[in-house]
This record gives C-alpha cells, structure tokens and sequence, in this order.
C-alpha cells in the first residue's frame, strides 16, 4: 500500500528555472522603476517596485508565510504614496 500523505516532489530544475525567471523579472522592473523615478513618474513607480517586492517574495518562497501578506499591504501603501506624490507634482 502506497503512502499517501508524502507530498510529490516538485522537479528542483523547473524550481529553478522559475526562480531565474523571477529574479530577471525582479531586476528588470527596478531598473525601469529607477528610470521612471528620475523622470518624476512617480505611480509608475510604485507599480515598479511593487512588482519588485512580489517578485522576491516568489524567489524566497514567502508566500507561505505572513511576510507575503506584509509585502502585499506594503506594496498597496507604496503605490498610494506615489500616487499622492504624482499628485503634488
């Protein structure tokens, strides 16, 4: 009789092809995120570096922990700030 209570092993290659994918997306979008920044777009900005944030948190595995929930809260007040910022200018 099989076991069935042990999880299936996830392929470790496919693990770390997503981890590359993220970490590129992660670089790419905070790049553009300090180049939106300098020409004072500033909700694009927030939408950047919130991207940045979920990013690490799919790198790190964090979505099965509470900091994920962190992130996300902080990601929405990163994207006010910048949008009230936007505002001002």
């Amino acid at each position: 009789m099989a076991d069935e209570t042990k999880k299936p092993q996830e392929n470790p290659i496919i693990d770390m092809i997503f981890r590359l994918a993220c970490v590129y997306l992660a670089a790419t979008f905070f790049f553009k995120g300090l180049e939106d920044w300098r020409n004072s777009e500033y909700l694009l900005v927030g939408v950047d570096f919130s991207v940045v944030f979920l990013e690490l948190g799919l790198i790190f595995s964090w979505y099965k922990q509470k900091v994920m929930r962190i992130l996300l809260g902080l990601c929405a007040a990163l994207c006010f700030i910048f949008l009230i910022l936007s505002k001002l200018s």
